[in-house]
Protein backbone atom coordinates (compact mmCIF):
# COMPACT_ATOMS: atom_id res chain seq x y z
CA UNK A 1 0.00 0.00 0.00
CA UNK A 2 1.50 3.10 -0.96
CA UNK A 3 1.98 5.89 1.90
CA UNK A 4 0.15 8.71 2.51
CA UNK A 5 3.27 10.88 2.94
CA UNK A 6 4.07 10.25 -0.71
CA UNK A 7 1.34 11.70 -2.06
CA UNK A 8 2.27 16.00 -2.37
CA UNK A 9 0.14 18.56 -4.17
CA UNK A 10 2.30 21.51 -5.57
CA UNK A 11 1.40 24.88 -7.64
CA UNK A 12 4.07 25.91 -9.71
CA UNK A 13 2.59 28.82 -11.25
CA UNK A 14 4.69 31.79 -11.27
CA UNK A 15 7.54 29.89 -10.27
CA UNK A 16 11.38 31.27 -11.52
CA UNK A 17 13.64 28.87 -13.05
CA UNK A 18 15.46 29.36 -9.90
CA UNK A 19 12.74 27.86 -8.20
CA UNK A 20 12.04 24.99 -10.00
CA UNK A 21 16.06 24.15 -9.78
CA UNK A 22 15.46 24.58 -5.72
CA UNK A 23 12.18 22.46 -5.70
CA UNK A 24 14.33 19.52 -7.85
CA UNK A 25 17.47 20.18 -5.06
CA UNK A 26 14.79 19.54 -2.72
CA UNK A 27 13.31 16.48 -4.19
CA UNK A 28 16.40 14.55 -5.02
CA UNK A 29 17.72 15.19 -1.16
CA UNK A 30 14.32 13.83 0.30
CA UNK A 31 14.91 11.15 -2.13
CA UNK A 32 18.00 10.22 -0.65
CA UNK A 33 17.03 10.59 2.56
CA UNK A 34 14.35 8.09 2.21
CA UNK A 35 16.17 5.43 0.60
CA UNK A 36 19.47 5.53 2.93
CA UNK A 37 19.87 2.50 4.49
CA UNK A 38 18.92 1.02 1.56
CA UNK A 39 22.18 2.86 -0.08
CA UNK A 40 23.98 1.68 3.16
CA UNK A 41 23.13 -1.72 3.41
CA UNK A 42 22.24 -3.67 0.26
CA UNK A 43 22.07 -6.44 -0.47
CA UNK A 44 21.81 -8.05 2.87
CA UNK A 45 19.38 -9.77 4.28
CA UNK A 46 18.47 -6.94 7.09
CA UNK A 47 18.40 -3.64 5.05
CA UNK A 48 14.44 -3.99 5.13
CA UNK A 49 14.73 -3.74 8.48
CA UNK A 50 15.73 -0.47 8.57
CA UNK A 51 14.24 1.10 5.66
CA UNK A 52 10.93 0.03 6.73
CA UNK A 53 11.33 1.09 10.19
CA UNK A 54 12.12 4.56 9.70
CA UNK A 55 8.93 4.21 6.84
CA UNK A 56 6.97 3.45 9.97
CA UNK A 57 8.46 6.21 11.90
CA UNK A 58 7.88 8.77 9.51
CA UNK A 59 4.31 7.87 9.80
CA UNK A 60 4.25 8.22 13.43
CA UNK A 61 3.95 4.63 13.90
CA UNK A 62 6.93 4.72 16.88
CA UNK A 63 5.75 0.81 18.12
CA UNK A 64 6.85 -1.14 14.95
CA UNK A 65 9.41 1.82 13.98
CA UNK A 66 11.60 1.25 17.20
CA UNK A 67 11.26 -2.85 17.03
CA UNK A 68 12.24 -2.53 12.89
CA UNK A 69 15.59 -0.56 14.09
CA UNK A 70 16.34 -2.57 16.87
CA UNK A 71 15.78 -6.24 15.11
CA UNK A 72 17.74 -4.48 12.20
CA UNK A 73 20.84 -3.38 14.25
CA UNK A 74 20.79 -6.89 16.24
CA UNK A 75 20.52 -8.92 12.75
CA UNK A 76 22.94 -6.79 10.91
CA UNK A 77 25.49 -7.05 14.03
CA UNK A 78 25.28 -11.33 14.21
CA UNK A 79 25.37 -11.01 10.23
CA UNK A 80 28.37 -9.40 10.12
CA UNK A 81 30.00 -11.47 12.86
CA UNK A 82 28.93 -14.70 11.01
CA UNK A 83 29.99 -14.05 7.80
CA UNK A 84 33.51 -12.72 9.08
CA UNK A 85 33.86 -16.06 10.86
CA UNK A 86 32.58 -18.19 8.17
CA UNK A 87 29.37 -19.45 9.92
CA UNK A 88 26.43 -20.08 7.96
CA UNK A 89 23.50 -17.78 7.66
CA UNK A 90 20.77 -20.18 7.31
CA UNK A 91 20.76 -21.66 10.90
CA UNK A 92 21.53 -20.00 14.75
CA UNK A 93 23.32 -16.76 13.89
CA UNK A 94 24.79 -17.27 17.51
CA UNK A 95 24.47 -14.37 20.39
CA UNK A 96 21.59 -12.06 20.50
CA UNK A 97 21.67 -8.53 21.46
CA UNK A 98 23.72 -8.49 24.57
CA UNK A 99 26.98 -6.68 25.65
CA UNK A 100 28.78 -10.27 25.24
CA UNK A 101 27.19 -9.82 21.15
CA UNK A 102 28.77 -5.86 21.24
CA UNK A 103 32.25 -7.49 22.53
CA UNK A 104 32.28 -9.71 19.38
CA UNK A 105 31.73 -7.27 16.89
CA UNK A 106 34.37 -5.36 18.61
CA UNK A 107 36.72 -8.88 17.54
CA UNK A 108 36.04 -8.96 13.65
CA UNK A 109 36.51 -5.30 13.54
CA UNK A 110 33.29 -3.12 13.67
CA UNK A 111 33.42 0.15 15.77
CA UNK A 112 30.84 -0.06 17.88
CA UNK A 113 30.85 2.99 19.73
CA UNK A 114 28.75 4.10 16.83
CA UNK A 115 26.06 2.22 18.99
CA UNK A 116 26.44 4.98 22.09
CA UNK A 117 23.33 6.72 22.68
CA UNK A 118 23.55 10.47 23.41
CA UNK A 119 25.65 11.44 26.88
CA UNK A 120 26.07 7.33 27.28
CA UNK A 121 29.62 7.87 28.91
CA UNK A 122 31.92 4.82 29.29
CA UNK A 123 30.04 2.54 26.56
CA UNK A 124 32.94 0.89 25.47
CA UNK A 125 34.18 -0.14 29.25
CA UNK A 126 30.29 -1.30 30.03
CA UNK A 127 30.57 -3.54 27.46
CA UNK A 128 32.83 -5.79 29.47
CA UNK A 129 30.31 -6.44 31.97
CA UNK A 130 27.93 -9.07 30.33
CA UNK A 131 25.27 -7.68 33.55
CA UNK A 132 25.04 -4.40 33.21
CA UNK A 133 23.42 -3.86 29.89
CA UNK A 134 24.28 -0.69 27.81
CA UNK A 135 21.59 1.55 27.02
CA UNK A 136 20.76 -0.30 23.12
CA UNK A 137 21.01 -3.84 24.52
CA UNK A 138 18.65 -2.36 27.69
CA UNK A 139 16.30 -0.54 25.17
CA UNK A 140 16.20 -3.64 22.95
CA UNK A 141 15.22 -6.14 25.59
CA UNK A 142 12.29 -3.93 27.15
CA UNK A 143 10.82 -2.56 23.57
CA UNK A 144 11.03 -5.99 21.71
CA UNK A 145 9.84 -8.02 24.82
CA UNK A 146 6.92 -5.38 25.34
CA UNK A 147 7.80 -3.91 28.76
CA UNK A 148 6.73 -0.18 28.14
CA UNK A 149 5.80 1.45 31.69
CA UNK A 150 9.75 2.81 31.67
CA UNK A 151 8.17 5.19 28.94
CA UNK A 152 4.88 5.93 30.49
CA UNK A 153 3.94 9.42 31.28
CA UNK A 154 2.02 10.96 34.70
CA UNK A 155 -0.03 13.91 34.76
CA UNK A 156 -1.45 15.27 37.51
CA UNK A 157 -5.16 15.17 36.30
CA UNK A 158 -4.88 11.55 34.28
CA UNK A 159 -2.22 9.68 36.12
CA UNK A 160 -0.25 7.06 34.47
CA UNK A 161 -1.06 6.12 30.84
CA UNK A 162 1.27 4.74 28.02
CA UNK A 163 0.52 6.21 24.48
CA UNK A 164 2.80 5.77 21.50
CA UNK A 165 3.72 8.98 21.54
CA UNK A 166 5.62 8.65 24.77
CA UNK A 167 8.47 7.09 22.29
CA UNK A 168 9.07 9.71 20.22
CA UNK A 169 12.09 11.18 22.41
CA UNK A 170 13.76 7.53 22.62
CA UNK A 171 12.79 6.90 18.89
CA UNK A 172 14.16 9.95 17.76
CA UNK A 173 17.82 9.20 19.68
CA UNK A 174 17.76 5.45 17.66
CA UNK A 175 17.18 6.67 14.63
CA UNK A 176 20.01 9.09 15.11
CA UNK A 177 22.29 5.76 16.53
CA UNK A 178 20.85 3.84 13.87
CA UNK A 179 22.27 6.46 10.88
CA UNK A 180 25.85 6.30 12.43
CA UNK A 181 25.72 2.80 12.59
CA UNK A 182 24.48 2.61 9.18
CA UNK A 183 27.53 4.42 8.13
CA UNK A 184 29.95 2.19 10.02
CA UNK A 185 28.66 -1.15 8.40
CA UNK A 186 28.70 0.36 5.36
CA UNK A 187 32.35 1.07 5.72
CA UNK A 188 33.13 -2.17 7.07
CA UNK A 189 31.08 -4.27 4.44
CA UNK A 190 32.69 -2.05 1.37
CA UNK A 191 36.53 -2.88 3.52
CA UNK A 192 35.29 -6.48 3.18
CA UNK A 193 34.65 -6.44 -0.61
CA UNK A 194 31.01 -7.51 0.46
CA UNK A 195 29.55 -4.20 -1.59
CA UNK A 196 30.16 -1.74 -3.93
CA UNK A 197 31.30 1.26 -2.23
CA UNK A 198 28.40 4.04 -2.26
CA UNK A 199 29.27 7.31 -3.04
CA UNK A 200 28.49 10.34 -1.08
CA UNK A 201 26.47 8.15 1.42
CA UNK A 202 25.83 11.19 4.01
CA UNK A 203 23.79 10.87 7.48
CA UNK A 204 20.19 12.22 6.53
CA UNK A 205 18.74 14.93 8.91
CA UNK A 206 16.77 13.27 11.45
CA UNK A 207 12.64 13.31 10.74
CA UNK A 208 11.90 13.16 14.34
CA UNK A 209 14.20 15.92 15.18
CA UNK A 210 11.21 17.93 16.99
CA UNK A 211 11.20 15.20 19.50
CA UNK A 212 14.88 15.88 20.78
CA UNK A 213 14.11 19.38 21.83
Amino acid sequence: MTRKSNFEVVFTDGWTEEDHKAYSAELTQRHLDETFFLRAFAPSPFHWHFQQATDALADGLFLPGMSGLLNGIEASLRTVCCRVKDRSLAGDLGRVMSNPLLKEAIEVGLRIENLAFPGEEGFLEQINRPKDPVRLVDLRNNICHGNFQAYARNLPEIGEFFTPECLGPVSAELLGVSYKWALEVSRFMEEQGWRTAEAGLQMPKNPLSQWLS
